[in-house]
């Protein structure tokens, strides 16, 4: 939060005519230099929380594909197991796109949680379109 405060009493505080701006719980004078460090320091602050909001989703992101990866791993053994390589081979490949969506340039990129969230979507959806038939059918028979 900033506010401001005109000094309505000239020749009192640190000079006449100044303003006083309030940010976060911190008073600075506009005369002093100290505003700008103030400013700057809110600007970093508005990007910490930022880059928290986006690791929180990369986070979020991160626990379902764990789940996702445990299901699949699942279903790759039982098909590595039944001597199904297409099936194993559509696992390997859908295990290493889950792995490298958090790496792609779409989602790395991405400045806001909305940006992110679409790109992550996007890049599970070019998955899924991508799998072949055998998977998308056993991965179906799981209970999510």
């Amino acid at each position: 939060m900033i506010c401001a405060i005109h000094n309505e009493n000239p020749g009192i505080g640190p000079s006449e005519g100044f303003v006083r701006y309030q940010i976060g719980s911190r008073w600075v004078d506009s005369n002093d230099g100290s505003l700008e460090l103030a400013t700057a320091e809110l600007a970093r602050l508005d990007s910490n929380a930022n880059r928290s909001a986006l690791d929180a989703c990369l986070n979020e992101f991160r626990d379902k594909r764990e789940k996702i990866l445990n299901r699949i791993g699942q279903i790759g053994a039982l098909a590595k197991d039944a001597g199904d390589t297409a099936t194993w081979d559509a696992y390997k490949v859908a295990r290493q796109s889950l792995l490298d969506m958090t790496a792609h340039a779409t989602v790395s990129s991405a400045t806001t949680v909305t940006a992110m969230k679409a790109a992550l979507a996007a890049q599970y959806a070019a998955m899924v379109s991508a799998m072949p038939l055998t998977l998308k059918v056993a991965f179906a028979k799981v209970d999510m």
